[in-house]
C-alpha cells in the first residue's frame, strides 16, 4: 500500500493469514476465503488471483459460477495448482493414447497396477519417466531408419556424436551448439520424416503426435 503506484513498488513479501478453523472441502471455509481475499485484493486495488489444489479448486469454481453475475466473486481469477495442472495433463496423454499399446509398452518396465496410475497421471514421476523412456526409443527408431536409408545424415549423426563426446569432456563450449549447422540438418531431417511418416498412416500419425514436441508442423499439428 505504501509504494502503490510508484515506479518502484518495494520488495516482495509473502504473509501467512491466520487459520480459518473450519474442514478446508467444506464450501462454507471456501466461500469466507474467496471474500476474505476478495475484499483484501480490492482494498490494494489489484485482481484477487487465487490458486487452488484440484479438490478445493473444483468446489471453488462452483462457489463462483452459481453466484450472481454482479458479484464480486466472478472477478477472481482461480488458478489451478502447477502439479495438479501437470497430474491433469498426463492423465489427457494417457487417455489419449488408450488402447494404443503405450500400457504394454510401459509394463515391460512397470508393474500392472504402476501402468495404470502412469497412464491416469497419479503417478507422476513414474509417468515422466516412462513417456520419456518412449520418446526416446520413437526417436531412435527414426533415427536408425534415417540412418540406413541416407549416407549423409548417417555421417552428420556420427560427427554429432562426436561433437558431444568433446562438449562431455570440456574441450567445446556447449554455446558452440548454437550456431551448428549439422545440428540444424539433423533436426529438419527427423522432422520431415516424422512428417512423411504421419501422413502415411493413421497409427504413425497418433504415434508421432504423441511423442511430438516441436509444433512446427501444421500437418502434424492437425493430426
Amino acid at each position: 500500500m505504501i509504494h502503490q503506484g510508484s515506479k518502484h513498488p518495494g520488495k516482495s513479501s509473502v504473509t501467512f493469514f491466520p487459520m480459518v478453523d473450519m474442514y478446508p472441502g467444506d464450501k462454507t471455509c471456501i466461500l469466507s476465503t474467496l471474500e476474505h481475499l476478495c475484499n483484501l485484493a480490492r482494498k490494494n486495488h489489484v485482481p484477487a488471483v487465487i490458486t487452488f489444489d484440484q479438490p478445493l479448486y473444483w468446489k471453488a469454481s462452483e462457489i463462483q459460477h452459481s453466484s450472481h453475475t454482479n458479484s464480486h466473486l466472478r472477478g477472481i481469477v482461480l488458478l489451478l495448482g502447477s502439479f495438479h495442472t501437470l497430474m491433469n495433463f498426463l492423465g489427457a496423454v494417457g487417455g489419449r493414447m488408450d488402447r494404443s499399446g503405450l500400457g504394454s509398452i510401459l509394463e515391460e518396465i512397470y508393474g500392472e497396477n504402476a501402468v495404470v496410475h502412469i497412464l491416469s497421471g497419479k503417478d507422476v514421476q513414474r509417468a515422466l519417466q516412462g513417456h520419456l523412456l518412449v520418446d526416446k526409443c520413437l526417436n531412435q527408431i527414426i533415427v536408425d531408419e534415417l540412418t540406413l536409408d541416407d549416407p549423409k545424415f548417417s555421417s552428420v549423426v556420427e560427427e554429432m556424436d562426436a561433437v558431444y563426446s568433446a562438449i562431455v569432456s570440456g574441450e567445446k563450449p556447449l554455446e558452440s551448439l548454437k550456431s551448428s549447422e549439422e545440428i540444424k540438418y539433423v533436426e529438419q531431417t527427423i522432422h520431415a520424416a516424422k512428417v512423411r511418416m504421419a501422413a502415411s498412416s493413421k497409427t504413425s500419425q497418433l504415434w508421432i503426435g504423441y511423442e511430438k514436441n516441436d509444433g512446427n508442423s501444421t500437418s502434424l499439428d492437425k493430426g
